[in-house]
């Protein structure tokens, strides 16, 4: 193997991106744990990591954000990490493959991402904003705290619904989300709607932070004010909580903020519509 070093780093010019040498990558981290996650229950578990992963993945983000670039591919699979010979964790964010600067958005066209992390906004094709980042780290750290994975994208309604169960949401006979009991992963647009309608349908009884990184664009949080609501006992489960997922708030005034008028009118204004199967508000496709 032949290698070529160089440096006439300009604009246009050839450059080299060196990275260090990780173990692995999240999603083969998640897989480690054996017990973690199953699409059909819950655990009462979590990575003894998981905070290092939220606050380190975090920082990442809001360094990235700051010089103007988005990621446009957060998922497991391009979080790395190592693991120091004390058991400590660190984790790392790569693969700019489909980074963009956000001054080179504007009029981009195409779905550029992963579909089960990927923002509403950004399937839709509409030009991506730093804020899509964090609805794929929302969908990552759901999927780090067991909450769901890829895998129930397209599982059966039924089994949905018995998630649902799991997770703590009362009124289940009244989801609904449209096509077929069992989507196809061939009809990428049912299929997606189907799982946007499911993270819709289970969000309000996760924590504080799932409401507002999984939310419309125009009130989704950014780094700097998830830092609030991310802090270290946000993923230390109650041992006294009844159902999962434990550390489920119940804030019933957020809630009614969210199905409140102001919030209804800036809806309308912004494309999306409020759906009565999931509660929650959902894009009105483009005609």
């Amino acid at each position: 193997m032949h290698f070529e070093h160089f440096q006439d780093f300009c604009h246009g010019g050839r450059f080299q991106l060196f990275f260090r040498l990780c173990q692995g990558n999240l999603g083969e981290l998640l897989a480690q744990e054996q017990d973690r996650h199953n699409c059909h229950s819950l655990s009462s578990q979590i990575p003894r990591w998981t905070w290092e992963f939220t606050s380190q993945t975090l920082d990442a983000l809001d360094y990235l954000h700051s010089k103007g670039i988005i990621h446009r591919d957060i998922k497991p699979a391009n979080i790395l990490f190592n693991q120091s010979l004390m058991g400590e964790f660190t984790f790392y964010l790569a693969d700019f493959g489909l980074s963009l600067p956000m001054l080179e958005t504007t009029g981009s066209s195409g779905a550029s991402g992963t579909y089960a992390y990927m923002a509403p906004e950004v399937f839709e094709q509409r030009a991506p904003a730093k804020l899509s980042d964090i609805w794929s780290f929302g969908i990552t750290l759901g999927r780090v705290l067991g909450y769901w994975c890829e895998h129930e994208m397209t599982m059966s309604r039924t089994a949905w619904v018995n998630k649902l169960v799991l997770l703590g949401v009362l009124d289940t006979h009244e989801y609904c989300e449209p096509g077929p009991e069992v989507p196809s992963p061939r009809d990428l647009v049912v299929s997606q709607q189907k799982w946007f309608a499911r993270i819709e349908s289970c969000k309000f009884v996760l924590p504080e932070a799932f409401l507002w990184m999984l939310c419309p664009l125009q009130v989704r949080y950014n780094t700097y004010q998830l830092r609030g609501l991310l802090k270290p006992d946000f993923v230390q489960r109650p041992t006294d909580a009844l159902g999962l997922p434990q550390e489920s708030w119940g804030n019933q005034e957020l809630q009614n903020l969210c199905v409140s008028q102001s919030m209804l009118n800036l809806a309308e204004d912004t494309g999306f519509r409020f759906d009565e199967c999931t509660s929650g508000y959902l894009r009105v496709p483009p005609a």
